[in-house]
């Protein structure tokens, strides 16, 4: 295994947890809830206010003070995707430099080592636009699964591309750009051995099988006749990839630990106490050296007698 969290300090284990646990979850709350339609009256509170602000910029919508309605909701997921790209933009973009110092941990590095590892804005910047130029491609792959899945293309076809938007963002964007996209060495070892897979590694992987795993699930709220808003396709997908999504960096950060504990870090591994069969070659070695020098001086001494 070439990764394990007994490399990582505290302090670069809590910035991931930061990240994953809280900002991400939080921005895409702000943006799936309409916080502005859930609080009309938030101009009495500075914090309502903050929040419900924060909900308009990622959450654009119309109507505000009309019922949500199957076709108002459609369209307010499709601006949505905007909040989306922003969160899964920043949150990519820290997640490639994170990844990169843990390498450097990993490998034993220090100091100014371990800096020049980590990504500046203008290189986050960078890489992120590349990745994002990508993102029809990864689109169009959604799609194409969606469809394969049985996503409806004649009458509802926008709202299959809705869902496609979605999924590449919160589920391809973050494996592309953190860990790159095939064929590579890397993905060679990561599909012939997924269960070799390192634990920063895992913290990519885990999330976006979840966030596939609940996109599953919550298509099976399309089949119930209970008749509410948002039960409208996709709705129900596009929550379950959200749920299943922060989940996942739940459950990442628990494999990932008993990974970490199963086997020994490179430095642990450096600087192990050698085991008894070593001892043991090496006590016989010291010994039989004694023995050689005790011969010799035996031989020396009875040279005068003869």
């Amino acid at each position: 295994m070439d990764g394990a969290i007994g490399a990582w300090p505290v302090r670069h284990q809590a910035q991931w947890g930061l990240a994953a646990l809280v900002l991400q979850p939080l921005l895409l709350l702000l943006t799936f809830v309409d916080f502005a339609r859930l609080w009309p009256d938030s101009a009495d509170s500075i914090v309502l206010r903050v929040v419900v602000g924060a909900s308009r910029i990622l959450r654009p919508g119309i109507g505000r003070d009309s019922p949500a309605t199957s076709a108002e909701l459609l369209r307010e997921a499709s601006l949505s995707l905007q909040g989306v790209y922003i969160t899964q933009a920043w949150f990519c973009a820290r997640m490639a430099s994170w990844h990169s110092v843990s390498e450097a941990y990993e490998a034993g590095a220090k100091g100014s080592e371990i800096k020049a590892k980590a990504h500046t804005v203008g290189q986050q910047l960078e890489r992120i636009v590349m990745t994002t130029t990508a993102l029809p491609l990864l689109i169009l792959a959604a799609y194409v699964l969606v469809v394969v899945f049985g996503a409806p293309i004649n009458d509802r076809y926008r709202a299959s591309a809705v869902l496609a938007a979605y999924l590449a963002l919160l589920i391809l964007f973050p494996v592309a750009h953190i860990l790159g996209t095939p064929p590579s060495a890397l993905w060679t070892r990561i599909l012939a051995a997924p269960q070799l897979a390192s634990p920063r590694e895992t913290l990519v992987l885990v999330p976006s099988l979840c966030a596939v795993v609940g996109t599953l699930v919550g298509s099976l709220a399309l089949a119930l006749d209970w008749g509410e808003s948002w039960q409208t396709y996709p709705l129900p997908c596009v929550y379950g990839a959200v749920a299943g999504l922060i989940c996942g960096n739940v459950l990442a950060m628990l494999l990932a630990s008993l990974q970490s504990r199963a086997r020994p870090t490179p430095q642990s591994e450096a600087i192990q106490p050698p085991s008894t069969s070593a001892r043991a070659a090496s006590d016989q070695t010291k010994s039989s050296t004694k023995k050689n020098k005790k011969a010799k001086s035996q031989l020396k001494t009875r040279k005068p007698d003869s």
